[in-house]
């Protein structure tokens, strides 16, 4: 089976339901080790093959390696480092209101990743834990690769 047919990381956790936590006892490994080959740490050759025989890439494409932050690998937009650096790793990050949802997706375009944005629920700690719909002051963006 050719890499092209393969599914990354955030891909196969979403199509079989898992958790990072869930594949790395699969893989019997450390959830660490997940985390860093979903942020372009490439594993060990029998790790590889691990991933391999479950049907997942161990490529990572280049838009998704930002050497030494964004901003050093020439960025010149309002994304933090941070904030692409929780996209690449973990699939998500947040982004203040003070961007529109469209300006957001067109911000991340620019480094090669397709997103969705959706609007940050906080949690009003009382007896009721109603949503505080108030104390909406971020969205939050996710990564479409690891999306079905």
């Amino acid at each position: 089976m050719g890499d092209k047919q393969l599914m990354s990381i955030a891909m196969y956790l979403t199509k079989h339901s898992l958790t990072i936590e869930e594949l790395a006892k699969k893989l019997d490994v450390q959830a660490k080790n997940i985390y860093d080959w979903k942020s372009g740490v490439k594993p060990n050759k029998g790790n590889q093959e691990k991933l391999r025989r479950l049907g997942i890439t161990c490529e990572t494409s280049t838009k998704r390696t930002l050497p030494n932050g964004a901003k050093e690998a020439g960025y010149k937009g309002f994304l933090k480092d941070f904030q692409i650096y929780a996209i690449q790793g973990f699939g998500n990050t947040i982004v203040s209101k003070e961007h529109s949802e469209q300006t957001i997706i067109d911000e991340f375009a620019k480094l090669g990743i397709a997103v969705k944005v959706r609007d940050f629920e906080t949690v009003k700690f009382s007896c009721t834990r109603e949503f505080d719909s108030t104390n909406k002051s971020h969205w939050v963006v996710e990564d479409l690769e690891g999306l079905i």
